[in-house]
């Protein structure tokens, strides 16, 4: 992995060269997933996989789109900030498809939002985030809380819920693409 990107220097890349948040929040979690799945499959009863995903998404998801993929590779650099947020809406698409596939042979995902909780991922973002980060932010086992609500809750697999909020909330994401804009 490189440093933090500023103007003009490489953006921060796993061994396996994607960047950062897009190589840990989708494609480690999406490899993981489909290695698990026929076991998961396999088990008797029914089975939850938990997608973090983030309120970021929810503010700055492409309108139409989630995801616009012409520009993964980031050859056309963007901010860290957008990196995130494109990270972290495919993570809940993957949940999102993950769940339409296997839900029905005994697997639900469960894409969430854990609220803003303290992470090491804003480590590389720039000094004002980082502040604003640490005063804002709850304590960690508050995000552990919503991934345990929604790895056990039986309100989370019905067919209403396709995303679980920060405190157990259930329901759908605002997507701002859906919203009237008028």
């Amino acid at each position: 992995m490189v440093g933090p990107s500023e103007p003009g220097e490489p953006i921060p890349v796993t061994a396996q060269g994607h960047e950062l948040c897009l190589g840990v929040n989708c494609v480690a979690t999406h490899l993981l997933t489909k290695l698990l799945t026929p076991t998961l499959v396999a088990t008797d009863g029914l089975t939850r996989i938990v997608w973090y995903s983030s309120f970021g998404m929810e503010i700055g998801a492409q309108r139409d789109v989630g995801i616009a993929t012409d520009n993964l590779d980031y050859h056309k650099p963007e901010k860290e900030t957008k990196r995130y947020i494109v990270s972290k809406t495919g993570a809940w698409a993957l949940g999102i498809e993950h769940n339409r596939h296997y839900k029905a042979q005994g697997v639900a995902s469960v894409p969430i939002d854990p609220g803003n909780v303290v992470s090491g991922l804003p480590r590389d973002q720039a000094l004002q985030l980082r502040i604003v980060a640490k005063l804002v932010c709850y304590p960690t086992v508050y995000g552990a809380y919503t991934a345990l609500y929604a790895g056990f809750s039986p309100e989370v697999v019905s067919d209403q819920a396709d995303w679980t909020k920060e405190w157990g909330e259930c329901g759908t994401p605002i997507r701002l693409w859906d919203r009237d804009p008028n």
